[in-house]
Protein backbone atom coordinates (compact mmCIF):
# COMPACT_ATOMS: atom_id res chain seq x y z
CA UNK A 1 0.00 0.00 0.00
CA UNK A 2 3.04 2.47 1.01
CA UNK A 3 3.68 2.72 -3.32
CA UNK A 4 0.17 3.17 -4.14
CA UNK A 5 -0.46 -0.41 -5.35
CA UNK A 6 -4.28 -1.64 -4.00
CA UNK A 7 -3.90 -5.44 -5.99
CA UNK A 8 -1.95 -8.12 -6.08
CA UNK A 9 -1.91 -10.56 -8.66
CA UNK A 10 -0.47 -13.65 -8.24
CA UNK A 11 -0.05 -17.58 -8.26
CA UNK A 12 -3.43 -19.21 -6.43
CA UNK A 13 -0.96 -21.10 -4.46
CA UNK A 14 1.25 -18.24 -3.26
CA UNK A 15 -2.09 -16.14 -2.66
CA UNK A 16 -3.86 -18.44 -0.40
CA UNK A 17 -0.84 -18.07 1.91
CA UNK A 18 -0.66 -14.41 1.97
CA UNK A 19 -4.24 -14.62 3.86
CA UNK A 20 -5.34 -11.19 1.90
CA UNK A 21 -9.30 -10.55 0.60
CA UNK A 22 -9.94 -12.20 -2.59
CA UNK A 23 -11.02 -10.48 -5.45
CA UNK A 24 -11.57 -12.92 -7.96
CA UNK A 25 -9.73 -15.48 -9.71
CA UNK A 26 -8.93 -17.41 -12.94
CA UNK A 27 -6.64 -19.05 -15.27
CA UNK A 28 -3.19 -18.22 -15.95
CA UNK A 29 -2.32 -18.39 -19.73
CA UNK A 30 0.93 -19.27 -21.72
CA UNK A 31 1.77 -19.05 -25.19
CA UNK A 32 5.15 -19.17 -26.92
CA UNK A 33 7.03 -16.38 -28.52
CA UNK A 34 8.28 -15.95 -31.89
CA UNK A 35 11.90 -14.48 -32.17
CA UNK A 36 10.99 -13.35 -35.30
CA UNK A 37 9.24 -9.57 -33.75
CA UNK A 38 10.60 -6.73 -34.42
CA UNK A 39 10.29 -4.43 -31.25
CA UNK A 40 11.90 -2.01 -32.65
CA UNK A 41 10.24 -0.23 -35.17
CA UNK A 42 6.54 1.57 -35.15
CA UNK A 43 4.42 1.03 -32.34
CA UNK A 44 2.39 -2.67 -33.39
CA UNK A 45 -0.49 -2.25 -35.52
CA UNK A 46 1.09 0.35 -37.80
CA UNK A 47 0.34 3.41 -36.10
CA UNK A 48 2.71 6.53 -36.91
CA UNK A 49 3.88 8.40 -33.30
CA UNK A 50 2.36 7.88 -30.41
CA UNK A 51 -1.72 5.93 -30.28
CA UNK A 52 -4.37 7.62 -29.60
CA UNK A 53 -4.71 6.75 -25.76
CA UNK A 54 -7.52 8.70 -24.94
CA UNK A 55 -9.90 6.84 -28.00
CA UNK A 56 -8.49 3.39 -26.22
CA UNK A 57 -9.50 4.44 -22.98
CA UNK A 58 -12.87 5.01 -24.90
CA UNK A 59 -12.79 1.67 -26.25
CA UNK A 60 -11.94 -0.16 -22.95
CA UNK A 61 -14.74 2.08 -21.55
CA UNK A 62 -17.35 0.66 -23.72
CA UNK A 63 -15.92 -3.24 -22.96
CA UNK A 64 -16.76 -2.65 -19.44
CA UNK A 65 -18.32 -5.82 -17.65
CA UNK A 66 -18.57 -7.99 -14.20
CA UNK A 67 -15.10 -8.97 -14.52
CA UNK A 68 -13.44 -6.12 -16.73
CA UNK A 69 -13.01 -2.81 -15.36
CA UNK A 70 -10.69 -0.02 -16.75
CA UNK A 71 -8.81 2.05 -14.43
CA UNK A 72 -9.26 5.71 -13.84
CA UNK A 73 -8.35 7.77 -16.80
CA UNK A 74 -5.49 9.94 -15.31
CA UNK A 75 -3.08 6.76 -14.39
CA UNK A 76 -3.79 5.00 -17.23
CA UNK A 77 -3.08 7.37 -19.44
CA UNK A 78 0.15 8.49 -17.37
CA UNK A 79 1.32 5.07 -16.55
CA UNK A 80 0.96 3.62 -20.26
CA UNK A 81 2.37 6.42 -22.22
CA UNK A 82 5.27 6.50 -20.17
CA UNK A 83 5.81 2.83 -20.67
CA UNK A 84 5.37 3.54 -24.52
CA UNK A 85 7.82 5.87 -25.07
CA UNK A 86 10.30 4.17 -22.90
CA UNK A 87 9.30 0.64 -24.91
CA UNK A 88 8.42 -1.27 -21.96
CA UNK A 89 4.91 -1.46 -23.10
CA UNK A 90 3.00 -1.75 -26.47
CA UNK A 91 -0.55 -1.33 -27.72
CA UNK A 92 -1.78 -2.50 -30.86
CA UNK A 93 -5.27 -1.08 -32.16
CA UNK A 94 -7.43 -2.30 -35.34
CA UNK A 95 -9.14 0.78 -36.39
CA UNK A 96 -12.75 0.95 -38.04
CA UNK A 97 -14.68 3.87 -39.11
CA UNK A 98 -11.75 6.79 -37.95
CA UNK A 99 -11.55 5.13 -34.31
CA UNK A 100 -10.19 2.03 -32.45
CA UNK A 101 -12.71 -0.95 -32.93
CA UNK A 102 -9.97 -3.57 -31.13
CA UNK A 103 -7.24 -3.09 -29.07
CA UNK A 104 -4.30 -5.38 -27.12
CA UNK A 105 -2.38 -3.73 -24.85
CA UNK A 106 0.93 -5.69 -23.17
CA UNK A 107 1.52 -3.47 -20.32
CA UNK A 108 4.96 -4.81 -19.64
CA UNK A 109 7.53 -6.64 -21.63
CA UNK A 110 10.84 -7.87 -20.81
CA UNK A 111 13.11 -9.64 -23.24
CA UNK A 112 12.08 -12.73 -22.17
CA UNK A 113 8.24 -12.32 -21.95
CA UNK A 114 5.22 -9.96 -22.28
CA UNK A 115 1.94 -9.74 -20.08
CA UNK A 116 -0.88 -9.30 -22.36
CA UNK A 117 -3.56 -7.49 -20.83
CA UNK A 118 -6.59 -5.06 -21.53
CA UNK A 119 -7.82 -6.98 -25.10
CA UNK A 120 -10.87 -5.07 -26.08
CA UNK A 121 -13.41 -5.16 -28.71
CA UNK A 122 -15.88 -2.47 -28.95
CA UNK A 123 -19.55 -4.44 -29.08
CA UNK A 124 -20.47 -2.94 -32.55
CA UNK A 125 -17.43 -4.82 -33.83
CA UNK A 126 -17.47 -8.16 -32.27
CA UNK A 127 -17.48 -11.75 -34.18
CA UNK A 128 -15.55 -10.40 -36.94
CA UNK A 129 -11.96 -11.48 -35.99
CA UNK A 130 -10.75 -7.99 -34.84
CA UNK A 131 -9.63 -9.07 -31.21
CA UNK A 132 -7.09 -11.68 -32.91
CA UNK A 133 -5.49 -9.50 -35.67
CA UNK A 134 -5.02 -6.87 -32.88
CA UNK A 135 -3.33 -9.62 -30.50
CA UNK A 136 -1.37 -11.22 -33.27
CA UNK A 137 0.39 -7.97 -34.55
CA UNK A 138 1.06 -7.13 -31.11
CA UNK A 139 2.87 -11.00 -30.62
CA UNK A 140 4.30 -10.63 -34.21
CA UNK A 141 6.07 -7.20 -32.94
CA UNK A 142 7.22 -8.10 -30.10
CA UNK A 143 10.80 -10.03 -29.93
CA UNK A 144 9.77 -12.42 -26.50
CA UNK A 145 9.86 -16.39 -25.53
CA UNK A 146 6.77 -16.31 -23.89
CA UNK A 147 3.19 -13.89 -23.88
CA UNK A 148 1.23 -14.34 -20.49
CA UNK A 149 -2.67 -13.85 -19.46
CA UNK A 150 -4.67 -13.59 -16.46
CA UNK A 151 -8.03 -14.81 -17.75
CA UNK A 152 -10.73 -14.04 -15.48
CA UNK A 153 -12.85 -17.27 -14.48
CA UNK A 154 -14.86 -18.44 -17.12
CA UNK A 155 -14.06 -15.67 -20.05
CA UNK A 156 -12.81 -15.28 -23.13
CA UNK A 157 -11.30 -19.24 -22.82
CA UNK A 158 -11.93 -19.86 -26.36
CA UNK A 159 -10.75 -17.18 -27.94
CA UNK A 160 -7.48 -17.37 -26.57
CA UNK A 161 -7.11 -21.12 -26.91
CA UNK A 162 -7.83 -20.08 -30.40
CA UNK A 163 -4.98 -17.70 -30.29
CA UNK A 164 -2.43 -20.86 -28.85
CA UNK A 165 -2.64 -19.84 -25.31
CA UNK A 166 -2.45 -22.85 -22.84
CA UNK A 167 -3.48 -22.81 -19.21
CA UNK A 168 -0.61 -23.18 -16.79
CA UNK A 169 -2.68 -22.75 -13.39
CA UNK A 170 -5.07 -20.55 -11.62
CA UNK A 171 -4.49 -16.69 -10.32
CA UNK A 172 -5.83 -14.61 -7.77
CA UNK A 173 -6.44 -11.35 -7.31
CA UNK A 174 -5.56 -9.76 -3.75
CA UNK A 175 -6.71 -6.92 -2.33
CA UNK A 176 -3.87 -4.80 -0.09
CA UNK A 177 -6.68 -2.89 1.36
Amino acid sequence: PMTGAGKVLCPAFCGKRLGLPEEFRGRILRREGTAAGKAKGAFPGGEEGAPDLRAVYRLLSFCRSENFRPPAFEPFYLDLSHRIRHRAAFLSTVYREGEPAAAAIAPAVTEEAALLSGVAVHPGFRRRGLGTEAVNKLVEELAVGSFWVFRAEGENKGFYTSLGFREEGDFLQLSLS
